[in-house]
């Protein structure tokens, strides 16, 4: 495979998109699972596919940020093994005062789902979380978006063909 972030990024966002538990936690304000997507790659849309709205608070960003190395290389110059890094996070919206409950509760889960798993795919690839961080941005208008970002770098075994 050229670019083996691709596997990373797919196995992330079906495994997140998928959880029933996770769409609970992301289903406030007396909302069903699955409601809208919920989980989306890069950025959120200006709508969401499945409710045909604006995507409602709270909702999960997963990006790719980069490599953490550069590719490892066999002395046969085949390329053996890439760590791509993603960054999840948690968004939420709010006027006043921010709670960060809902917000702990969506990213414990996020962590439960990837943090150490191995994603059962060829190349082999396991993922490890290495950071945490809060993100806080008050717009003019007082709404105050929030959020709970989480790192992670995989290993992905590259294959090799001869």
């Amino acid at each position: 495979m050229s670019y083996e972030p691709l596997i990373v990024e797919n196995w992330l966002y079906d495994t997140l998109s998928a959880d029933a538990t996770l769409a609970a936690a992301l289903a406030t304000d007396n909302r069903a699972a699955f409601y809208q997507v919920g989980v989306y790659s890069h950025v959120a849309p200006l709508v969401d596919p499945r409710t045909g709205k604006p995507p409602a608070t709270p909702y999960v960003i997963l990006s790719y940020v980069g490599q953490r190395a550069p590719a490892d290389i066999a002395l046969c110059g085949a390329r053996v093994g890439v760590e791509p890094i993603y960054r999840i996070t948690v968004w939420d919206s709010t006027k006043g005062a921010v709670s960060w409950a809902t917000l702990q509760t969506v990213a414990d889960r996020i962590d439960a789902l990837v943090d150490n798993q191995s994603l059962g795919t060829t190349p082999p690839a396991w993922i490890r979380r290495l950071d945490t961080a809060t993100e806080v941005q008050v717009a003019n208008d007082g709404i105050v978006d929030y959020g709970i970002t989480m790192t992670f770098v995989a290993q992905v075994g590259a294959t090799v063909t001869t």
